[in-house]
């Protein structure tokens, strides 16, 4: 029996709970007419079903005997304090930065941590920034920060 998603799924089943209890204290309406906790609602149902999903099929899965111990013999933490140190940065970065410029430059940074060539970096980076930048600027209409200069 795999260990980890044993645990991991009672967590995101604990997790889910208190989601679930959280967003019918802010109202969840209807479909219709949609409240504040409609959508963590949703999302908090979807996370109950798909922890119980896993946990009745790691229970079921005699096959793999997995300790949790086993968890953390191959991570690579280096890698994990560098991606640490670059998410802090960015929060300090952001509101100065703006959104373009700090998402865009830890998006390169994390993807060239993992050894991808610069220019797909760059570009990947780029693209993604955009599309998440139009979505949420022009559909959502939602601001994000602008920054020192104003983009």
């Amino acid at each position: 029996m795999d260990q980890r998603n044993l645990i991991s799924s009672m967590f995101f089943f604990l997790l889910a709970s208190i989601l679930l209890i959280t967003s019918l204290g802010l109202g969840v309406g209807s479909p219709a007419n949609p409240q504040t906790g409609f959508m963590p609602f949703l999302i908090s149902v979807l996370l109950l079903v798909f922890s119980l999903m896993l946990f009745v099929s790691a229970y079921q899965d005699r096959s793999v005997s997995v300790r949790l111990a086993a968890l953390w013999r191959h991570i690579h933490w280096p890698k994990n304090v560098i991606a640490l140190v670059f998410l802090s940065i960015y929060l300090l970065a952001l509101p100065l930065a703006g959104y373009l410029i700090a998402t865009g430059l830890l998006m390169t940074a994390l993807l060239l941590l993992n050894s991808i060539k610069l220019r797909t970096s760059a570009l990947t980076a780029a693209l993604a920034v955009l599309v998440s930048y139009g979505l949420f600027h022009f559909i959502v209409k939602t601001p994000l920060p602008r920054g020192i200069w104003g983009f």
